[in-house]
């Protein structure tokens, strides 16, 4: 019977420690993809939500705040106004890339653009059929942001998510 060397013994232990290295970094993309995807999932739900509350009042769009500092904060925001339209759960506004709390401080991962509803004259307009998106003079709602995670969440912090007017999520 042959015993192994001590160079074999080191050279299997690179290789195994070279497989778990790999399986770990395969493993940490495979969690953040996931995490990516969840958040997609919310933000199309979120617009599945804004289609409804358009259709329950006469096409326009809901009058809401960007966002707000605290839980407490009493104005109309994403959470609180579309809660029902999303079907009563608060965890759809919170992306599962949220590592900074932001969902738990405020009720939601994500800001609503009023933009989209501001005129030229500043007035604001909440019919969707005349949306116009003024920083980018489009009114194409294939570019115009209606709802941004409030941070780059996902990959890093390299990436966040949008839901485009026309309710696809990216």
């Amino acid at each position: 019977m042959r015993a192994f060397t001590l160079l074999e013994l080191m050279a299997g232990l690179v290789i195994v420690a070279t497989l778990v290295t790999l399986s770990v970094s395969g493993i940490r993309y495979g969690l953040a993809q996931a995490r990516y995807s969840g958040c997609l999932s919310n933000l199309r739900t979120i617009g599945v939500g804004v289609e409804n509350y358009v259709a329950d009042h006469d096409g326009d769009l809901p009058d809401l705040a960007m966002g707000r500092s605290s839980k407490d904060a009493d104005v109309p925001v994403l959470e609180t106004v579309l809660l029902d339209y999303v079907g009563g759960d608060t965890q759809t506004f919170c992306c599962p890339a949220d590592f900074k709390g932001l969902w738990h401080a405020t009720g939601s991962s994500y800001f609503w653009n009023y933009l989209p509803t501001v005129m030229a004259n500043g007035r604001r307009n909440h019919r969707e059929v005349s949306m116009y998106f003024a920083p980018l003079q489009t009114d194409d709602p294939a570019r115009i942001p209606l709802v941004v995670t409030k941070e780059a969440f996902h990959f890093g912090g390299t990436r966040g998510t949008v839901l485009y007017a026309d309710g696809r999520a990216r």
